[in-house]
């Protein structure tokens, strides 16, 4: 058996449905912009740098298949879940699939506001601040793990670790969704500043954007002490 069908879309389906959303979204949005006769010569820039968008937008699936992958050869050694790992597993999904959201909510919608500015000279000021969400979505992947290595422990006719136990794994997945909040907060604080095209407005867009990193790497560290005082 593999991962039932919640936990399947949850870690595969959420994220495929909000790559291709983002994507279509910025794509309209290149659309409208190409519509403007000033903006004729935006083809050949497009090219280039609307791949590198669709490629992060893809980002969230290819990790979520990873975990999915783990997941269910964790389910063909061991069989069915009991209760407790199935609550383990769910969190760990449900979580996933928040952060991943979050994460290609916020890059669209800077990728939509920043589009002129993605598509020109400025492209290198703006995708350090798109890629930065990212940060969550890998340490969510980071807790997926760590969670993963103690899911034998749920197992087996004696198993080590508790219900209990599985709902302070499920809490860790739950803050940490949570604080991925931080991402489109950072993203929109970052679009506050109007010239980027200068040293200090490019240092001010991107320490806003950190704010969900910094967010990110609290709730890691968090998770990583219950997680190991488990």
């Amino acid at each position: 058996s593999g991962p039932d069908l919640v936990v399947t879309f949850l870690f595969l389906g959420v994220p495929i449905l909000a790559g291709i959303a983002g994507s279509v979204l910025v794509w309209s949005a290149y659309s409208d912009l190409r519509s403007r006769p000033e903006e004729s010569d935006l083809a050949s820039l497009a090219r280039a740098r609307l791949p590198v968008f669709f490629a992060l937008s893809a980002v969230p699936f290819v990790f979520g298949l990873s975990l999915w992958l783990l997941l269910s050869g964790a389910e063909l050694e061991h069989g069915s879940l009991p209760v407790p790992a199935e609550t383990v597993a769910f969190w760990m999904a449900a979580g996933y699939a928040i952060v991943a959201v979050l994460v290609v909510a916020s890059q669209t919608w800077l990728g939509r506001a920043r589009l002129r500015e993605f598509l020109s000279v400025q492209f290198g000021r703006v995708l350090p601040v798109m890629v930065i969400p990212n940060t969550s979505l890998v340490f969510a992947v980071v807790l997926s793990y760590l969670a993963l290595g103690r899911l034998p422990d749920f197992l087996g006719p004696t198993p080590a670790l508790s219900e209990a136990a599985a709902n302070s794994v499920a809490l860790v997945f739950q803050v940490f969704a949570l604080a991925a909040l931080g991402n489109p907060v950072g993203i929109a604080l970052s679009l506050r500043v109007r010239d980027i095209t200068t040293t200090q407005g490019f240092t001010r867009m991107l320490s806003f954007a950190e704010i969900a990193a910094f967010l990110s790497i609290v709730a890691l560290v968090w998770g990583f002490l219950q997680l190991g005082s488990l």
